[in-house]
């Protein structure tokens, strides 16, 4: 390992997170006590935020890592001879759709979210409305307030939709004719 570290998380990841911690408290506590002149810049703060969350994640998986590893941080080597396992992705039946999804009800015009672990052909509205999931058009974006990156399918067709992000900001996103998406 080239990079010092304290335990098993990187010293430099350590001080990215308390210098930008540091720049937005500094920025926190003047406007506060309004001892600015000019309010800071917004692209300035979301910079620092987006420093802060990317060294906090860092922070966080290398502890996580060190905590299921027991303090080893490098990968153990598979045994001599041994295959590395394949990922065995299951069929979907055409038709079906799971994971994140935002739907409307034909019925009731309800907007909402749902989750489906396993792959599913239709969904039931609280009204009563089925739903069916053979035509639905994916979204992504990446929320400007937290930098979370989702991904999910819909039935709007609408020119915008607004999608909650897991964070509670509203995430607008337009329609791509090109490439058949929503997205920022």
């Amino acid at each position: 390992m080239n990079e010092k570290t304290m335990g098993a998380i990187p010293v430099s990841a350590l001080e990215r997170l308390e210098q930008s911690a540091v720049k937005l408290s500094l920025i926190t506590f003047c406007l506060r006590h309004e001892e600015l002149k000019a309010a800071p810049d917004a692209a300035e703060i979301h910079s620092i935020k987006s420093d802060l969350s990317r060294a906090l994640r860092e922070v966080i998986t290398n502890a996580a890592a060190c905590a299921l590893t027991g303090g080893a941080t490098e990968k153990a080597s598979p045994p001599a001879g041994a295959e590395p396992k394949r990922i065995q992705r299951k069929e979907i039946p055409k038709g079906t759709a799971y994971g994140v999804l935002r739907l409307r009800c034909p019925k009731c015009g309800d907007v909402f979210g749902r989750f489906l672990r396993e792959p599913s052909a239709s969904v039931t509205c609280r009204c009563g409305g089925e739903i069916q999931l053979d035509n639905l058009t994916r979204y992504e974006f990446t929320c400007p307030c937290c930098d979370f990156e989702a991904r999910g399918r819909t039935n709007l067709e609408d020119p915008e939709i607004t999608v909650p992000c897991k964070c509670g900001n509203p995430v607008t996103m337009k329609w791509d004719r090109n490439k058949r998406i929503y997205h920022e």
